[in-house]
């Protein structure tokens, strides 16, 4: 009896160890699969959001990011990382959904945040004691624009908001992606750009334009065939100005950024507000850059915020001191 009872025990404590070892190395997988380095080419998935929905919350989705060091061949850089573990999203969302593009949208600004945190640390050559110091600052940083994002979009319910905050990220996500658009020009675009091309009776016209949530941002060479005040006015008013425009500023003395008119619009039939810049180089070539939105009666300042973001990114190769008039 007492040797069946020890052989029971025995198999007993290697079942348990067993069970043990099995949770254990469940544990350690799941550990493992709980934190998820974010790249340019491993972005946020819906296989990310792996905390079962909160019960105890309105909210339908939730991520947590923050970023960390990592060493590569005794360099250290900035990474963004996403706890999968504490992040969800409510089943009827999908990856078209806007709820998920406000949550991929939290994870490019951890990703921003921790870009910017490597080029400082590259570019001052901090060690890893200071890099270590820099990453608790830029932690701060970011939980206070993650809050900021949240708090001013009303977690993608205001959509205005939504649209600033899409193109703000991006703007820091993309710093360095300044595209060029012509010889002597480049702009930034957040989204990929198309061509654009405008035909008149006596002129066709090219540029590069692109859509961002609610704006479309356009910039194009034209081809004034005189240079002097009374015919540029009647060239740029005829073809770019409408009738209901608001106002038209013009100085032919420009100072940067190289604006020597701009005109500003609301067309009540089609409903769009439409913001046109008139650009010069040092060549005397001639640009019109331009953005514009659904117009609203009750519209606010947010999408101009936007759009005047595209127009201070636009960059001239030459001196910006541009030529006078005559």
């Amino acid at each position: 009896m007492r040797n069946q009872i020890k052989i029971l025990s025995i198999l007993f404590l290697l079942a348990y160890n067993a069970a043990l070892f099995n949770m254990s190395q469940k544990s350690s997988i799941l550990e493992l699969n709980r934190y998820k380095i974010l790249t340019d080419s491993t972005g946020l998935e819906l296989e990310d959001f792996m905390r079962s929905d909160e019960i105890w919350t309105k909210s339908s989705a939730s991520i947590r990011t923050q970023i960390t060091l990592i060493e590569e061949n005794d360099s250290l850089f900035a990474r963004a990382y996403v706890d999968r573990h504490n992040s969800w999203l409510k089943k009827d969302h999908n990856i078209e959904g806007t709820l998920f593009t406000h949550e991929l949208y939290h994870a490019r600004l951890a990703q921003a945040i921790a870009k910017d945190l490597s080029k400082k640390i590259d570019f001052y050559g901090y060690d890893k004691k200071t890099s270590l110091s820099k990453l608790d600052l830029y932690r701060k940083k970011l939980n206070f624009l993650q809050a900021k994002y949240d708090s001013e979009s009303n977690h993608s319910r205001n959509e205005l908001m939504q649209a600033y905050w899409e193109y703000k990220i991006d703007s820091l996500y993309n710093l360095d992606a300044q595209k060029e658009i012509f010889d002597e020009v480049s702009a930034f675009f957040p989204n990929p750009t198309v061509t654009h091309i405008w035909e008149y009776s006596d002129d066709t016209i090219y540029g590069k334009g692109t859509f961002v949530n609610k704006l479309e941002f356009i910039i194009l060479k034209l081809n004034p065939s005189k240079i002097d005040s009374a015919y540029l006015v009647n060239y740029f008013t005829n073809k770019f100005f409408r009738e209901n425009s608001k106002y038209n500023l013009i100085d032919f003395n420009p100072i940067a950024p190289n604006s020597i008119l701009f005109g500003y619009s609301k067309d009540t039939v089609s409903k769009t507000e439409t913001h046109n810049n008139i650009l010069i180089d040092s060549q005397s070539n001639f640009y019109l850059a331009r953005y514009a939105f659904p117009y609203f009666e009750e519209q606010d300042s947010t999408l101009i915020k936007v759009g005047e973001r595209f127009f201070d990114s636009i960059k001239f190769k030459s001196d910006p001191t541009s030529p006078k008039i005559p």
